[in-house]
């Protein structure tokens, strides 16, 4: 039997609304901007769904050069990686580095989530092998 494919969908933020696409690039470690951002607490745990459940209110959209634009409700603001800042985030079990963002992009996401997060972004070399 053919194998069909009926919906491509992205995750520029992990656990964050998805988009809708129509094509994509796909790398060795997976769909082009997929899974680059994550938000994490304070102590650099990531968070998604099960800790944050109004993350899948959050839409976001992916923009060139390690950007990305979020919308909350009514309210958009953009992000942008501070890559020439890393730092240590921790996906379940596994440690990454990542870059941060500017701390008033934190502050935004905080007040909108109702808790102390921070918006981190993963270049492609940061890979996490899986099982």
């Amino acid at each position: 039997m053919p194998l069909h494919l009926s919906q491509l969908w992205q995750y520029p933020l992990k656990s964050a609304a998805a988009t809708s696409l129509q094509a994509a690039t796909v790398y060795a470690h997976g769909l082009e901007q997929d899974r680059r951002w994550l938000l994490v607490d304070l102590h650099g745990q990531m968070l998604t769904q099960r800790q944050q459940p109004h993350l899948g209110q959050l839409k976001v959209h992916a923009v060139p050069d390690a950007g990305l634009t979020l919308t909350w409700l009514a309210q958009t603001i953009t992000a942008q990686a501070l890559l020439d800042q890393l730092e240590t985030v921790h996906v379940w079990a596994d440690q990454m580095p990542a870059h941060p963002v500017a701390e008033s992009v934190n502050q935004q996401l905080s007040a909108w989530l109702g808790q102390a997060v921070r918006l981190m972004y993963c270049p492609d070399q940061a890979a996490r092998p899986v099982d």
